[in-house]
């Protein structure tokens, strides 16, 4: 077979295809074909060089509106997340197409992303199929990870097929999809329904941060919720407010008064401060009382916080406008009419194991400001993930941006409202609070996974032991 880098090109590209803004779910299962063909006739070398070529370029083409935030940043960000791509390549060649061993990396590596330096669970492969909540109906089994894991197995498959002409590939790879036909979801949740508020905003950084900016976006919201009437809470985004609300008392009795004139909760993100510690935080506020508050935990590193500062002091001079946040500590659950629900604020909806941690909510809400992004295909690629949550607890979800995508998810994982650009917008959820397997056992199908590696490591290791003792009695 001649060499060629063809495949290690074609291969991101349709990756890339995969996830927002084309959102061409389909291509995943397929994607991986030519990155398998590339590596033939491949040294470990080759693999590990080219197979990084590869993750390079997908990252840049699935990443670049992250230029929009730093430079720098996004140019280090994409080598480091190409490594996995790289390794991957090497652990290819290494098992040679192996059906039980190479999905099997690919979610331990996944898995590993999602932990190592803080954590960066950005666009796993499941989050090419968050359009189509067929395939999501095993996340409240194994998580993200179990889809993951069906995709590789199926390009390899097909794969296998293609160079082998063997049908026994073919026929494993058409049987796979049937797999989710055997999956059923619970039925639909029996608590009574409630009614949401949501509402959007419209502002750029730049504007919102504007000395004079914050009247007129109060203004805003306090306009649109007077519309929702009727409604059980209403919902503005992360920071809706450009204050710290705990240094601004004339701020705190103005929503204060809002929730008073409209007489309904209101749910709002907003900057806070305590003991000299700056939060990234939620109020819930009813009537002339703020009944609880949640401050962001999971904060994003080189964003709302500088790593390792106290180590390597020299990074505050390159890595300038970095926030100075502190994370909270209490996975706080809210509760209005009667029903809990837990928030999660900006990326902590990218990490499954995090929101495992709030205790059993009725439903979901993520807000968040995408305006840094600048682009639509970052705010429907972090929306894919509220998707994901939603299904891999069986729970719905209500998402409220500014300068994002706004809308609802159901228990299923099925887009059933968005809002379409700035304002506001009632709907109606039906909590639910059973717990999912996946809600329960957590990672299991990873550690499985790394079960199945290290019998397998086990294995090879005492088959060529028992060959070098065989040799050494001839």
């Amino acid at each position: 077979m001649k060499k060629t880098v063809f495949p290690f090109i074609l291969f991101p590209v349709l990756l890339s295809l995969s996830y927002p803004p084309v959102s061409a779910g389909f291509v995943a299962w397929i994607a991986f074909i030519p990155f398998f063909w590339g590596l033939e006739n491949r040294n470990n070398r080759e693999a590990f060089f080219y197979s990084l070529f590869s993750g390079y370029i997908f990252y840049s083409l699935h990443l670049w509106w992250l230029t929009n935030i730093t430079r720098l940043g996004t140019i280090v960000l994409i080598f480091y997340l190409s490594l996995y791509f790289a390794l991957f390549g090497v652990l290819v060649k290494k098992v040679k197409y192996s059906l039980l061993l190479l999905p099997s990396f690919w979610v331990v590596l996944e898995w590993i992303r999602g932990y190592l330096f803080t954590g960066f669970p950005w666009s796993p492969l499941a989050n090419t199929q968050f359009l189509h909540p067929y395939f999501l109906r095993i996340l409240p089994f194994t998580g993200f990870y179990g889809l993951s894991y069906i995709l590789l197995l199926f390009n390899l498959l097909l794969y296998l097929y293609l160079r082998t002409k063997e049908k026994k590939y073919l026929i494993l790879a058409l049987a796979l999809p049937l797999i989710f036909l055997f999956l059923g979801s619970n039925p639909p949740a029996k608590n009574k329904p409630i009614s949401l508020g949501i509402i959007s905003g419209n502002f750029s950084q730049e504007e919102k941060w504007q000395e004079d900016s914050k009247e007129k976006i109060f203004s805003y919201y306090a306009s649109l919720a007077h519309t929702l009437n009727g409604v059980d809470l209403v919902i503005l985004p992360e920071s809706a407010i450009p204050t710290i609300i705990s240094q601004d008392e004339d701020m705190l009795h103005k929503i204060i008064n809002l929730s008073n004139s409209i007489n309904i909760p209101l749910l709002t993100g907003i900057l806070s401060s305590e003991k000299g510690n700056l939060y990234n935080s939620v109020f819930l506020i009813d009537g002339d009382r703020v009944e609880g508050i949640y401050r962001k935990i999971k904060l994003v590193p080189f964003g709302e916080y500088l790593p390792l500062k106290r180590f390597f002091p020299f990074l505050q001079k390159i890595a300038k406008g970095v926030g100075n946040f502190s994370p909270g500590s209490n996975f706080t659950l809210f509760q209005v009419r009667n029903t809990k629900f837990a928030t999660l604020i900006c990326f902590e909806n990218i990490f499954p194991q995090f929101a495992r941690r709030f205790s059993s909510p009725g439903f979901w809400v993520v807000i968040t400001d995408d305006s840094s992004f600048k682009s639509k295909a970052a705010a429907w690629q972090h929306f894919s993930h509220s998707v994901m949550r939603a299904a891999e607890f069986s729970k719905p979800l209500v998402q409220v941006s500014n300068l994002g995508v706004s809308g609802e998810v159901s228990a299923r994982g099925e887009i059933t409202s968005l809002l379409k650009g700035a304002g506001g917008e009632k709907i109606t959820i039906t909590p639910d609070y059973r717990k999912t397997f996946y809600a329960r056992f957590g990672d299991w199908f990873i550690f499985l996974q790394i079960l199945v590696i290290l019998l397998a490591f086990i294995w090879r290791c005492s088959i060529r032991g028992s060959g070098v003792h065989r040799k050494n009695i001839a």
